[in-house]
């Protein structure tokens, strides 16, 4: 009596070749989902970081439009506001102004700003008001 009639045909407790190309198989399967997880992973981050910078940009132009209305209504509203100054400058200081740098280009003293503002306060038209 053998022992391979007993036992039977000796066994290779090692994996077959066909286990062995089942398992590198699996491994490769395993290797390229985990790449093409990876990949969508980065197109997620990628689309995820170009929707930020075009919400980013939305937000910006947004910002900018808000400022330039703000800036505008500034301007609008300082327009109205500088109309009575204006007025009040155009009606009362710019004349006696003029005259008194007349006066002081005529007469070409040596220290123009003291007889302008001697001149100014002579010909002040409150004052003269005042005392009529």
């Amino acid at each position: 009596v053998s022992t391979q009639s007993t036992w039977g045909n000796p066994h290779n407790y090692g994996p077959t070749p066909r286990e062995i190309e089942e398992m590198y198989r699996s491994e490769r399967r395993k290797e390229e989902e985990q790449q093409a997880l990876e990949m969508e992973a980065a197109a997620s981050k990628r689309a995820k970081e170009e929707q930020d910078r075009k919400e980013l940009e939305l937000l910006r132009r947004d910002e900018e439009d808000r400022m330039a209305a703000i800036q505008a209504q500034e301007r609008q509203m300082l327009e109205v506001r500088k109309e009575p100054l204006k007025r009040y400058l155009m009606d009362n200081v710019i004349p006696v102004l003029t005259q008194g740098l007349l006066e002081v280009c005529e007469n070409r003293p040596p220290d123009p700003i003291d007889y302008l503002a001697e001149w100014l306060f002579r010909h002040n038209p409150q004052m003269e008001d005042a005392a009529a």
